[in-house]
């Protein structure tokens, strides 16, 4: 469980979820009056923050102070750009760390560079040790934090630019810090905005919860939304058996992914006057083509999860695949024809009349006015008003209409066929005593409710071969490796 540890630095009680430590090599190859590196934060851990609270050296200490600098660059010794962030004098130490505990411990985000400044005004040239940089890799590297090598310093000033000797510059180059950094590590706990950056198998299983909760014969049914977030904001990020080497693959796919998509967006801006012919009445509108696994897994997911419509944990796998931005409204319609989504706002919608059409009729190949497949088979209206899910017995698969918001990003997807819709009030009027006469009337058909806010969309029949080659086309794609390219083309639309 992500329990919390309290460690308390002089006033402060800080929380960390654990704590943890650097401790550099220590070949004692120099000794001088300061040293200058960087610390650099990991981000492929679902991390919130790390805080540095003490700083261990040795030598003939003295007069000791620590200046902190958030430098995205090369090391730039400018006072003006530094913080002190601890003062305090020492006796000398040649052999045993002595901790510099920060009074307000250093507060790091994953992905920040912060330069550490450590210095002694001690006369001579024996206060602090050092070593020399070989050249080869990083001073120190753990799962969370990196020591990069730096710079050292041989004024008694801080920040001095005239050396010990009164002549040549005082820094040196190549040199690394050595001694112990301590600090604590407080993880982001899970919620849906943080899906994203969790492991495979984490989000696989929170998926998955999500899913059964919307089985009635689940007793996972039973729980509402909120507690299963509960449970799953409980649970470290390798509670699932994800590990550092799996988010490390991982971080590495989502920047292939964003060096993909600045391509990708660049390739739309050359060709953004391209239209999709055809659609909803007169309705034209730009097209975007689908290019990355999490952008087929995302429609895989609007056409499979039922009831996972509208819901915060599916918005954010439509982020992660681009296809929705922050603070987007729901509006408008996406609809997947072959390998494009074909983004319609309510506007053209309504000004083509396409919204106020009712749904086109498909009749029953056998001519029974009681029963009618809609959005590919297994999904049936029996004589009683209730949608049957016969996919069990049919080997049928149930597939949605995509509903987007403004510039192209899908924010939910309809209820799977055969099953209510809570946003999408649809009633089926089915007359009991016309059965024989269903291609003439409205039996069996469905009408939009005139109540609801939101009205129906089109939708198409798809017969059970073109469902079954469509289930195949998604699984193919759900195999592909992540940051390559997905071309499907969607049969039977």
């Amino acid at each position: 469980m992500a329990a919390l540890v309290n460690i308390k630095a002089d006033s402060t009680v800080l929380t960390f979820h654990e704590s943890s430590e650097c401790i550099t090599s220590d070949n004692m190859d120099h000794t001088f009056c300061g040293v200058m590196f960087p610390l650099v934060v990991h981000k492929s851990l679902p991390v919130s923050s790390i805080f540095v609270t003490s700083i261990s050296v040795r030598g003939g200490l003295g007069n000791v102070s620590v200046y902190a600098s958030y430098q995205e660059a090369d090391i730039v010794p400018d006072p003006d750009q530094f913080q002190q962030i601890y003062t305090g004098t020492h006796q000398a130490s040649y052999n045993k760390m002595i901790p510099l505990t920060l009074s307000t411990p250093l507060s790091l985000k994953p992905g920040s560079r912060v330069i550490l400044y450590v210095h002694s005004t001690l006369p001579g040239d024996q206060a602090l040790v050092y070593d020399n940089y070989c050249g080869v890799g990083p001073i120190w590297t753990d799962d969370f934090i990196t020591v990069e090598d730096g710079l050292a310093h041989v004024s008694n000033e801080p920040f001095g630019r005239t050396s010990i000797w009164g002549w040549g510059s005082a820094w040196r180059r190549d040199r690394a810090f050595v001694g112990r950094i301590s600090y604590g590590v407080r993880w982001s706990l899970w919620r849906p905005q943080t899906h994203s950056v969790y492991g495979p198998r984490f989000r696989t299983c929170g998926r998955s919860l999500f899913m059964l909760q919307r089985r009635d014969i689940c007793l996972w049914a039973r729980l509402p939304d909120d507690v299963i977030m509960y449970i799953l904001n409980f649970c470290r990020f390798d509670w699932f058996n994800d590990t550092v080497q799996d988010l490390e693959t991982q971080s590495s796919y989502t920047r292939l992914r964003v060096r993909q998509g600045r391509e990708s967006e660049i390739e739309e801006e050359e060709d953004d006057e391209e239209y999709m012919e055809g659609g909803l009445g007169s309705a034209t509108s730009s097209s975007r083509t689908v290019y990355t696994r999490a952008q087929a897994r995302a429609i895989s997911s609007a056409q499979r999860l039922n009831g996972i419509r509208g819901h915060p944990m599916f918005a954010q796998i439509l982020r992660e695949a681009g296809l929705m931005g922050e603070g987007e409204a729901d509006d408008g319609m996406v609809l997947v024809e072959g390998s494009r989504l074909v983004y319609f706002t309510n506007a053209e919608l309504e000004s083509s009349g396409a919204l106020a059409e009712e749904m086109e009729d498909s009749s029953d190949e056998d001519g029974e006015g009681g029963m009618e497949e809609i959005e590919g088979d297994g999904v049936e209206e029996d004589d009683d008003d209730e949608f049957v899910d016969a996919s069990n017995s049919q080997g049928g698969n149930n597939y949605n209409t995509i509903v987007s918001s403004p510039g192209g990003g899908v924010t939910q997807a309809m209820t799977e066929a055969g099953l209510r819709s809570t946003a999408y009030d649809v009633d089926y009027d089915d007359d009991d005593d016309d059965d024989d006469d269903d291609d003439e009337d409205d039996g069996g058909k469905p009408v939009a409710n005139t109540t609801s806010t939101t009205t129906t969309t089109t939708t198409t029949t798809l017969n059970r071969q073109a469902s079954v080659e469509r289930v195949e086309m998604e699984e193919s794609m759900m195999e592909r490796e992540d940051g390559m390219v997905v071309d499907h083309q969607v049969k039977g639309d």
